[in-house]
């Protein structure tokens, strides 16, 4: 350390005791030389090397709040200090400050301009408040300076990275280890960079030497499992995952496990799976739909469920009391069935086999020890059974048993009796307990916490559904025919029952939540606050939710034709506490009455249900701002080939689109041949609940589109194509067959990489525009 204060501000305190602070301070002694310290200021409180020394002191023991106060009262009576602001903006930059943290190392390099560190950190304070042209040129100036320093390469690689020049990146991570061959970070980004341009094997041995280094580096372990996701490991990478989630249950590393368990059907022999998915579940780390089907196959693979499945129940076979207490003991599958739609053909037939049981149970002996034993489970799969919306099949004789335990349970509300717990979870099982006569009364009931899990979920949030879907404001007439007609779809079935979904984190600029989505794209940054967002379509609003938590400063406009979808969507938005999201019923078509405008407009899985989706696009387009942005989500023609067909299977058959036809065309779809393509629908989350289905395959409107289209319309439109919203392993495979497009936005070769891998989008075409400037003409 140097001493940068005069004498004269030690002459207050014995200079003896100033000195055996410092040297305590020097062989890492921190609780002796902090006592030290604070006693050589108890007598000169004014003392500005102690102060200084205090507060680094502290900055090392991360106290950032005490230490920024210490040296900035240090600072006071020596401002002229550059090693104190240097330490000043090291505090800043752990409480955040990053204003502040520039502040002082411009202060600092002003006072000894060849301050290499003050330079690498104003680097770093510019680079975190975006200004990364500024934090270009700070590094610039620090090679100048100290052109063996590896941090000022490697920082410098970063900002290239993050300006979207990956192969100059490249080049200075690798002058970087050239410097310091043993740099784990450097190695890690690297490979990172490698990775993001196809370049997959010499992405896999950098992260290895960095794994080398540092065998605990979460970071490149998270890496090393996408590298090895995009190259169709899945196994591997599912291993290295479960490992980085126990290390460090990092944002990016469970977003990864998602992926990556979305993309599984069989599981990996790796112990800590089961508790990683079981977090996955609860917390949750994504929408849990997403990897339901994962859920579920691992179940099959091994525990109570796989025994249980050993010997296949047959149809109509209830499960036995001991096979049920079985099935109630894995925690993992009461997670499943509390959280989404069991997505698996054989767990549904089980629970069908399951409730039956139950039924049959509580025929019985509702009261006794083992059917109390049993509550919690038939909660979870009454919750269940609410989530799929009844979707599980029932026979003749299965329903003029649950007829009987309704009039059981009408009989003993109108006598003022509590109703047994397990008789109340087990119509739950068959039907919602709102449309249950005499229901009321079981608010004001003592229940257990199972029981009474249920209740909320079938009572009380229903009833909050329909308060809250009466107060949502009409904006606009609805009296487009097709329009009209979706709404009564989905008014019959809000679309999708959501339970949990994806968390906030974070919260972050519009910008950067733009580039977490698409890393290889060219982008501008909106500057305007708050950001305007309209989202045409929300549904029960899972996407502006999920928009809302990650990006608190946008100002959102939520529409959709049900109201009955916008309830649900406005009590889940309060239960969040968000505040940022007004919702209004509305037909995207008459939206140009609200003589509004906005920065980005979502519109995903929308347009497709409308007559003529290009003109629909349109009117959404004369509500952009110029320069504005907006996120499509269209269907593939050529992914949702066996879903046309399927749907051509039930229109020949007759199938109606009530529950009773939906219930009779999943169950014809089952039972085809296992070679039939059409049996891929089974394959698929929205199989399995009703509203889902419905949507899936019974749609009353439904146009699918194909790259070629929309890449004309865009051209027509003078729009700029900014690139596709789409998984890191897709990505990656894209980039790997497309080396040359560096910004993936090549719709000709896109289509070219659909032909080839039909089933790419899957799910729907989900892309970002960018809306030229006012005057702009269209493409020829």
């Amino acid at each position: 350390m140097t001493d940068w204060f005069p004498r004269s501000q030690a002459r207050l305190a014995p200079e003896e005791l100033f000195g055996s602070a410092v040297k305590l301070h020097q062989q890492g002694r921190l609780p002796e030389a902090e006592a030290a310290y604070r006693k050589l200021l108890a007598v000169d409180p004014l003392h500005a090397g102690s102060l200084h020394y205090l507060g680094l002191l502290l900055l090392q023991l991360n106290r950032a709040e005490t230490a920024a106060d210490l040296i900035g009262r240090s600072l006071a009576q020596h401002e002229r200090n550059p090693q104190g602001h240097y330490h000043l903006g090291l505090a800043m930059a752990q409480l955040g400050r990053f204003t502040d943290v520039v502040l002082h190392n411009e202060r600092a390099i002003a006072l000894q301009s060849n301050f290499a560190e003050a330079h690498l950190n104003l680097g770093n304070g510019l680079k975190a408040l975006g200004r990364l042209a500024d934090a270009q040129a700070a590094y610039e100036r620090l090679i100048e300076l100290a052109p063996n320093l590896a941090e000022a390469h490697f920082n410098l690689a970063n900002v290239h990275l993050a300006r979207g020049r990956p192969d100059q990146a490249i080049i200075l991570y690798e002058r970087t280890l050239s410097l310091r061959p043993a740099y784990p970070e450097a190695l890690n980004n690297l490979a990172g960079t490698l990775l993001a341009r196809g370049r997959i094997e010499p992405a896999l041995q950098r992260y290895r030497q960095a794994l080398d280094l540092r065998p605990d580096f979460s970071e490149a372990i998270v890496g090393s499992a996408l590298a090895l996701l995009m190259r169709d490991d899945a196994f591997a990478a599912m291993t290295l995952l479960c490992k980085a989630l126990t290390l460090r249950p990092t944002r990016e590393a469970k977003d990864l496990f998602v992926s990556c368990a979305r993309g599984l059907n069989k599981c990996p022999n790796v112990p800590q799976l089961r508790d990683v998915l079981g977090a996955a579940l609860r917390e949750p780390w994504s929408r849990p739909s997403l990897f339901a089907p994962f859920a579920a196959a691992f179940l099959k693979d091994k525990g109570p469920v796989a025994d249980a499945l050993a010997a296949v129940p047959q149809r109509g076979r209830a499960l036995a009391p001991q096979e049920l207490r079985a099935l109630a003991t894995d925690a993992l599958l009461g997670a499943l069935l509390e959280n989404t739609p069991v997505a698996d053909a054989q767990l549904e037939a089980l629970l069908t086999a399951a409730r039956r049981g139950i039924l049959a149970l509580c025929q019985q002996a509702p009261s006794d020890p083992e059917a109390a034993a049993l509550l919690p489970f038939a909660c979870s799969l009454a919750r269940q059974c609410f989530i799929n919306e009844y979707v599980l099949d029932l026979d003749a004789a299965e329903e003029a048993d649950v007829r009987k335990l309704r009039q059981r349970f009408a009989d003993i509300s109108v006598a003022g009796v509590t109703p047994p717990a397990l008789l109340v979870a087990t119509i739950a099982c068959y039907g919602p307990l709102n449309l249950q006569p005499g229901h009321d009364r079981l608010l004001d009931q003592q229940s257990s916490t199972a029981l009474e899990a249920v209740i909320a979920q079938q009572v009380r949030e229903p009833a909050s559904d329909r308060v809250m879907a009466a107060a949502v404001p009409q904006l606009t007439s609805i009296d487009d025919t097709t329009s009209l007609a979706v709404r009564q779809q989905y008014e019959e079935n809000p679309f999708p029952r959501w339970i949990k979904t994806t968390p906030g984190g974070q919260p972050i600029s519009f910008d950067a939540y733009l580039r977490s989505m698409m890393p290889s794209a060219r982008l501008t940054p909106i500057d305007r606050a708050p950001l305007e967002v309209l989202i045409a379509g929300c549904g029960t609003g899972q996407q502006p939710v999920e928009f809302a938590a990650r990006v608190p400063s946008a100002r959102i406009l939520a529409v959709d034709l049900s109201r009955a979808s916008l309830g649900y969507a406005a009590r889940k938005t309060a239960e969040l506490g968000l505040r940022n999201i007004d919702y209004g019923q509305a037909d995207i078509l008459r939206l140009g009455e609200l003589d509004r405008q906005f920065d980005v407009i979502q519109a995903g899985g929308v347009l497709h249900h409308m007559a003529e989706p290009f003109g629909a696009w349109s009117r959404l387009l004369d509500l952009l701002r110029p320069g504005g942005l907006m996120l499509l989500g269209l269907y593939s023609e050529l992914a949702r080939t066996e879903v046309t067909a399927c749907r051509a299977f039930i229109a020949e058959r007759g199938f109606t689109s009530d529950a009773a036809g939906i219930r009779r065309a999943r169950a014809a779809i089952a039972a085809l041949p296992e070679d039939a393509p059409i049996r891929i629908n089974l394959t698929f989350p929205d199989f399995f609940s009703m509203s889902e289905c419905r949507d899936l395959l019974f749609h009353v409107s439904e146009q699918c589109l194909t790259i070629p289209k929309i890449a004309r319309f865009i051209r027509e439109t003078g729009l700029e194509f900014l690139g596709f919203q789409f998984s890191g392993a897709t990505a990656g495979q894209y980039a790997a067959a497309n080396p040359d497009d560096l910004t993936m936005t090549d719709l000709d070769r896109w289509h070219a990489f659909e032909q080839a891998r039909p089933h790419t989008f899957l799910g729907m075409y989900q892309f970002w525009i960018k809306k030229g400037g006012a005057g702009t003409q269209p493409a020829p």
